[in-house]
């Protein structure tokens, strides 16, 4: 499960990823020019208010989504 969380994230946070190979391995490596500011601070905002101030799930989730469409019409 957190395996596709991070893997959902760092498609969210970031435009453009590269891959690179080599020695058996494959790693997905995000351009840090690509990232998306607002996605950012709203990632920020969310573990604060979950972690900091103990708010509940479907509270941040709506905060989250209300911000996130603010945000997007700016």
């Amino acid at each position: 499960m957190l395996n596709l969380a991070v893997w959902f994230g760092r498609h969210v946070m970031f435009a453009e990823i590269s891959e690179w190979r080599g020695a058996g391995l494959r790693l997905l490596i995000p351009d840090i020019a690509s990232l998306d500011m607002t996605t950012l601070i709203l990632s920020v905002a969310a573990l604060l208010a979950i972690f900091r101030f103990r708010l509940g799930m479907l509270k941040v989730l709506g905060g989250g989504a209300l911000l996130g469409m603010l945000a997007s019409f700016f």
